[in-house]
């Protein structure tokens, strides 16, 4: 059936272009780590416009676990327009923070899978491969981005398939720029 016989048949225009639905699920830890280690600054403000413009992203959770001293930086992520998703972070034996935010984002993304078109995961970790392959084999998965192609997961990397992008091959649109 063509347009024509969309119209004819009742149907609008808009309703036949709605934009997607999609959800990012953003493994704040590994993205925030994964710069602090390469030559360039990730620009939050420029991901989360980044997220909805290419990508038709309605919601953006940044799951990272929470600590006092972070404060502005949250309240900062909050103004651009992300969801954030905390966990009660303790210390290692050697005083790092942890948390399990893998499998709090996980179960999130399971939750809310009735309520979004597709899911673009952020994250280079090999805790969502299978994840990526529930959402990929019930047509949910939009696209893995991991931060870069050097610290990806060959796990993760194989359970993406052909649906996987680095965000470093968009730097020009997402770097910070002092």
């Amino acid at each position: 059936m063509n347009t024509i016989d969309n119209i004819k048949q009742g149907a609008t225009i808009a309703s036949m272009y709605i934009k997607p639905n999609n959800y990012a699920f953003i493994d704040g830890s590994n993205l925030h780590i994964t710069y602090e280690y390469i030559d360039w600054k990730m620009d939050y403000k420029k991901l989360y416009h980044f997220l909805t413009k290419r990508f038709n992203v309605i919601v953006a959770y940044y799951f990272v676990g929470y600590a006092l001293k972070y404060s502005d930086i949250y309240k900062k992520l909050k103004e651009y327009g992300y969801t954030l998703m905390h966990q009660i972070t303790t210390r290692d034996a050697n005083g790092k923070l942890i948390g399990n935010l893998d499998e709090y984002m996980i179960k999130q993304a399971k939750w809310d899978i009735d309520k979004y078109d597709g899911a673009i995961i952020i994250s280079s970790d090999q805790h969502f491969a299978e994840l990526v392959e529930l959402l990929d084999s019930k047509d949910k998965l939009r696209l893995v981005l991991a931060p870069c192609n050097k610290g990806c997961s060959p796990i993760l990397k194989k359970a993406a398939n052909t649906k996987i992008e680095f965000l470093d091959n968009y730097r020009k649109h997402l770097e910070k720029l002092d």
